[in-house]
């Protein structure tokens, strides 16, 4: 029987033991009698303890310790099926799918008729398996069936598959079977209501629910009217969706999915003090999934110290819960607080080792600070652990993406996929480095290339929209967007592509209209606004998309991402007093990633106020001296004024926080060249850039100019033809080469570099010093 692969978390560790104490004769003999009496009981009756302990565990939905009992009574007899089955229950329900398809597997093995058993592992299979699994599937239910032909989640399961094999009839007759035989069976209640919707049947989705609310009972009928508020909710008619949950916590005022439902709906009004008391409410019920609840939505309501303290709390009396330390961890990182995340993990890694789960997220933390060669140790340590991490190799790609190595970033996603092919966000990312590189058509082979549980859901159908659109193939993005039907398309992704779709077309009007939509879903979407605006722009209407911008960043005054959005276009239509007062406003509105005091600074330094410029990138790098940017703008700014060693100082500064920033690396070796001690220096940091930036016309002048000052004129040359090559309008790299060729004895290609480079450029020192050497070369 196939085996089905999913992420397998780590193993668990090895308990250690306290060294051995004298004990007491007494305590001896009272625990030997304890141990004598235990041993009394028959291997039967064992079993039958660690089967009823373990079902007691379940009740109470503590299915680790259930685990455990599973696993003892499977111990004892391990011909059993049941015990198996069980501990794929258990499994699953800790969301350990791969444990849990692993324990199903070898109950049927042992009892090929376990009913349950069987239908778990035929869900397993239609949801993660491959069409050529089908059949084998609708095998393991007719046998099912043939056992006990009322069973309606025999039928549900059969109706699920024959729906995968595209035979939507053959599925609503079987739903509607499954329905006779059991009225209250929700999932085939949801399975029919769905069909119904896509058929574009409103009324006859609704009744099915309805149904299923009144045939159900009591201990059902709660789950049966969430499903209902949901259905409502997914249509607009919130009031409606209301009313069900509302009618639950009137009978049940501790009802998790129903006081979920409300706050959501809250959320979705923007009722957000309301949500904080519901879900403040939640995160005090016993379940686990609603522990993080109300810390979340602290977050989401800027209490930022509350939400922190109340991660703290929880992982504090949680120390074991990994799902809880994440939490934290993000918390900190949502606000700035990178060391503090740092040292979370460090802690954990210091005591476990072998904790890749930890290493992951530290790896992810050096990352995002540009420590790229420690996020790469970590993610090494973790594949010597886990060779299959998918997870691994998909962060190391994001490493090479931030070295602009595509090949390697590539080279990395595509392991990720080779070993986990479901793994939807390496495939996304993959595709978009293809679109990055202008290469839609490979991107659309990759999401092509999607298992075919994934085919039609909605990030690869987007993803597809925006490879078709960027190959110009409107009428195909046209096509692959209206494979989604019309009522589920109203959210913000679809609203911005079909934007974009009706903007390719000229049809601007419509366009906004959409746009507008999606800029309502989902605020924060730069694209969206930027897509909005530029409508306007493309009319040759600024005036108009900075209206656009500018109205849409006032409603949200508190978003330093809207407000450096605005300063970009005021920036663009040539505006700088406004763009100036947008980044302030982005600074006020506590913008962690320091953009605005950057872009601030650039544009005092282009006004002539170097001073003021260079004093508030100090004052940005006094409270987050690891900024890059901010060392690499404040490096730009004093080679632009002159100050030859405060730049080489700043660019040091750079490399040494993100020894793989090409730029900072390039920028920092052309100082170095300016002075004739340092350049065997100045080349070895040219030359990493090179490696890091294989293609950059900038690093190959750089090189060429070094080897130029160096004497070596035909390496020299080399060099400065490729960088002209790369960017033929640079005037600079043209006078270096013009040199370069002279130097080397080709005076005629010297004067035809010369020629190009002073129609662009007749002014510039250069220019005076490559005519001197060319005519020294005649």
């Amino acid at each position: 029987m196939r085996r089905y692969t999913a992420f397998q978390g780590d193993s668990p560790m090895v308990r250690s033991y306290p060294s051995a104490r004298r004990i007491s004769a007494a305590f001896l003999m009272g625990f030997l009698l304890f141990v004598s009496v235990g041993c009394m009981k028959s291997p039967e009756e064992k079993y039958a303890a660690f089967m009823e302990n373990g079902q007691a565990f379940m009740e109470k939905k503590d299915y680790a310790s259930a685990l455990i009992e599973f696993k003892n009574a499977a111990r004892i007899k391990s011909n059993e099926a049941e015990p198996f089955y069980q501990m794929a229950v258990c499994n699953l329900n800790q969301g350990q799918t791969q444990e849990a398809v692993d324990a199903v597997q070898q109950a049927v093995r042992l009892n090929p008729d376990h009913v349950e058993a069987n239908l778990l592992l035929a869900r397993f299979m239609v949801r993660a398996g491959g069409a050529e699994v089908l059949p084998q599937v609708e095998e393991m239910l007719n046998g099912v069936l043939g056992q006990n032909p009322e069973n309606s989640e025999a039928l549900f399961v059969l109706a699920t598959t024959r729906a995968r094999q595209g035979s939507a009839d053959d599925a609503e007759r079987l739903l509607r079977e499954a329905l006779k035989k059991s009225p209250e069976h929700l999932n085939s209640a949801m399975a029919l209501a769905r069909l119904s919707l896509n058929k574009g049947d409103r009324d006859g989705a609704e009744k099915t629910l309805q149904d299923a609310v009144n045939k159900s009972e009591a201990d059902d009928k709660k789950m049966a009217k969430i499903v209902l508020g949901q259905f409502y909710a997914g249509l607009g008619e919130d009031d409606k969706a209301m009313a069900q949950y509302e009618q639950i916590l009137a009978d049940n005022p501790d009802y998790g999915p129903a006081l979920l439902g409300v706050g959501q709906l809250n959320l979705k009004h923007n009722e957000r003090d309301k949500a904080e008391e519901v879900y403040k409410k939640l995160s005090n019920l016993d379940e686990e999934q609603y522990k993080t609840l109300y810390a979340q939505i602290l977050m989401l309501n800027g209490k930022s110290n509350e939400a922190i303290a109340e991660y703290e709390r929880l992982s504090k009396a949680n120390p074991a819960n990994r799902q809880l330390r994440s939490a934290l961890v993000n918390s900190y990182l949502q606000t700035g607080q990178d060391d503090k995340a740092e040292q979370v993990l460090t802690d954990v890694i210091n005591s476990q080792p072998k904790d890749s789960d930890a290493r992951l997220q530290r790896a992810e933390v050096y990352r995002r600070a540009g420590r790229l060669d420690k996020a790469q140790e970590d993610l090494t340590q973790v594949l010597e652990v886990k060779p299959n991490s998918h997870e691994a190799h998909y962060f190391l790609s994001k490493i090479h993406e931030a070295r602009r190595d595509q090949r390697l970033q590539r080279q990395e996603l595509d392991e990720a996929l080779r070993i986990e092919p479901g793994y939807l966000p390496a495939r996304l990312e993959m595709a978009q480095s293809l679109l990055a590189g202008a290469n839609p058509a490979s991107a659309l082979d990759v999401l092509n290339e999607a298992p075919e549980n994934q085919v039609n859901t909605a990030p690869i159908i987007a993803a597809k929209v925006w490879a078709l659109i960027a190959m110009k193939n409107f009428d195909q993005a046209r096509a692959m967007l209206d494979k989604i039907p019309q009522e589920q398309r109203d959210v913000a992704e679809f609203n911005l592509q079909e934007g974009v779709l009706r903007s390719a077309k000229g049809d601007f009007a419509s366009a906004q209209t959409f746009l507008a939509r999606s800029l309502e879903q989902n605020p924060q979407d730069l694209r969206t606004l930027n897509a909005y605006a530029a409508t306007y722009a493309s009319q040759k209407k600024m005036a108009k998309a900075l209206e656009v911008v500018r109205q849409h960043a006032e409603k949200y005054p508190k978003s330093p991402r809207l407000q450096l959005a605005l300063a970009g276009w005021y920036e663009r239509a040539n505006y700088p007093r406004e763009a100036r007062a947008a980044y302030r406003a982005a600074h006020e509105a506590g913008d962690l990633t320091g953009e605005a005091s950057i872009m601030t600074a650039r544009l005092d330094a282009a006004d002539g106020k170097h001073d003021e410029a260079v004093k508030t990138l100090k004052e940005l790098l006094d409270k987050s001296p690891r900024n890059v940017g901010a060392w690499q703008m404040l490096g730009l700014i004093e080679d632009n004024a002159g100050n030859v060693d405060a730049a080489v100082a700043a660019y040091r500064q750079s490399v040494t926080i993100q020894p793989d920033n090409f730029v900072a690396l390039n920028n920092l070796a052309y100082l170095l060249s300016t002075k004739d001690v340092q350049l065997d220096e100045a080349l070895s940091f040219a030359q990493k850039a090179k490696e890091l930036n294989p293609q950059s016309p900038e690093v190959d002048d750089t090189i060429g100019w070094i080897y130029y000052l160096r004497g070596v004129y035909a390496t020299a040359a080399v060099h400065l033809k490729a960088a002209a090559a790369g960017n033929p309008k640079n005037p600079v790299t043209l006078y270096h080469l013009a040199m370069a060729q002279a130097k080397n004895g080709d005076v005629s290609g010297a004067r035809r570099s010369y020629d190009a480079a002073f129609k662009l450029e007749p002014g510039m020192p250069e220019a005076k010093e490559a005519k001197s050497v060319i005519d020294a070369a005649n």
